[in-house]
């Protein structure tokens, strides 16, 4: 297997990964959404927590380009994905505050 390319890749995920844990654990202050989510959680889930914010970000990142394209074929460019995809995303994030999870994590 010689593709350096695919292990050039990898590394920067896996480095840019370690750099953004080292930093919170560094100045919990500038990465204040993670470190919540980390402090909410009990030793026994912190794991499962973080490992679902990792699996959301990724997904996020990968989909989030084929959303646009897809978006942007149907509203006619660019600017108009972007104009939507943007009410899409605000419109998630003031549904967030108002969800409520049964159980304890």
């Amino acid at each position: 297997m010689n593709h350096p390319a695919i292990f050039a890749c990898l590394g920067m995920v896996v480095g840019l990964y370690g750099i953004i844990y080292f930093e919170v654990a560094r100045v919990p202050e500038r990465a204040w959404l993670l470190a919540a989510v980390n402090r909410s959680l009990n030793f026994q889930t912190r794991g499962l927590g973080v490992g679902l914010w990792m699996t959301a970000y990724f997904l996020a990142t990968l989909l989030a380009p084929l959303a646009l394209v897809a978006i942007g074929a149907v509203a006619g460019g660019l600017k108009p994905a972007m104009l939507v995809f943007a009410a899409a995303m605000a419109a998630l994030t003031a549904t967030v505050p108002f969800l409520r999870v049964e159980g304890e994590m």
